[in-house]
């Protein structure tokens, strides 16, 4: 183990770091911190992935198609899944999302699935559109607060915003479309 490996991993680091704060140093907690946010950002993009497939077999359920109650089961216990890998990146020492936003987004998911089998269609469907807006907030959030630091560079932060967040306004705009 070279130095700054034994630095890093060692117990007194926490307590060196306000006495001989480092460039290096800094650098190293910034680039976790954005390794987080990144790693909890595409939880998050996972998470509304299984949400909007949930949302699509529960309405077919409750429409009368009985055939999806197994794609059903699946998704919800591929969901509780991602909500405990995100509840565990989120449980860091410096947390990405606040408790409020954790909560506000377990609290969702929590509302569609109790009792899901008597909502009727436009309710279901209410239920997940709400927490698939919060995802994507949470989401945008994220990922500006990441690409926010990124560069001065205005043809690479043309490409960052294409690649990053204009999907991401596209995804918002295709989880909340109203029924009329």
């Amino acid at each position: 183990m070279g130095q700054a490996e034994h630095f890093f991993s060692s117990g007194s680091a926490k307590e060196k770091d306000s006495e001989t704060s480092t460039p290096a140093l800094s650098l190293f907690k910034e680039h976790s911190l954005r390794i987080n946010k990144h790693d909890v950002s595409v939880t998050i993009l996972q998470l509304s992935r299984f949400i909007q497939r949930h949302r699509g077999a529960v309405l077919a359920m409750l429409g009368g198609d009985e055939s999806f109650i197994s794609q059903v089961q699946t998704l919800q216990n591929q969901i509780a899944v991602q909500y405990e890998y995100l509840q565990y990146l989120n449980n860091g020492e410096a947390k990405v999302l606040s408790e409020d936003e954790y909560q506000q987004l377990k609290l969702g998911w929590m509302t569609i699935i109790q009792d899901w089998r008597n909502d009727d269609l436009h309710q279901s469907f209410e239920f997940h559109s709400h927490l698939l807006e919060s995802i994507a907030r949470a989401s945008r959030q994220l990922t500006e607060s990441v690409l926010s630091h990124t560069t001065t560079n205005p043809t690479l932060q043309s490409r960052i915003e294409n690649t990053y967040l204009h999907p991401l306004d596209n995804l918002s705009k295709t989880i909340s479309v109203p029924i009329k």
